[in-house]
């Protein structure tokens, strides 16, 4: 079993397919808040070209 607050993402293009786990902690809407920005941050840096290694995870 996964420990509490482990969030997984997937982001998907035309040449490759990254997943990332995180593990957030705090209580459930923090873990929650922390999950929907990093998803966005994941998502804008897919579509504007970035590294993803370049953001300090």
């Amino acid at each position: 079993e996964k420990p509490v607050g482990t969030v997984c993402f997937a982001v998907a293009g035309r040449d490759k397919t990254l997943s990332f786990q995180f593990h957030f902690t705090g209580n459930r809407n923090t873990v929650q808040t922390k999950a929907a920005m990093t998803g966005l941050d994941l998502l804008r840096r897919h579509l504007q070209g970035l590294d993803f290694l370049d953001s300090g995870w």
